[in-house]
């Protein structure tokens, strides 16, 4: 009986150790009306929102503080949408074209 709590204790003890997942927000308010309507916004947010919470992030708003900041925009020349994520200080960029 003896094991058996102690089995218990170590499994809710291991359990509160798991790190909490990473919050993430997705911005797509820099978009121009024209763009937002090119890249299908409304789909991207919804695919994008339901990848990263799969991969298990926490997916919040842009005003909670999020510990990672991934925002889309588009530049005319060259042509290309750019996906900037601000996290602890670092940034990060990805063109497409």
């Amino acid at each position: 009986m003896m094991s058996r709590q102690a089995v218990t204790l170590a499994l809710v003890i291991s359990s509160l150790a798991v790190a909490a997942p990473t919050s993430v927000a997705l911005d797509l308010s820099t978009l121009e009306q024209t763009a937002f309507e090119a890249l299908d916004g409304v789909a991207l947010e919804k695919t994008a929102t339901v990848r990263l919470v799969q991969e298990g992030f926490a997916v919040v708003a842009t005003t909670a503080a999020p510990q990672v900041l991934v925002s889309v925009s588009v530049r005319q020349a060259p042509r290309s949408v750019r996906t900037i994520s601000l996290g602890d200080s670092t940034q990060n960029a990805l063109s497409c074209r």
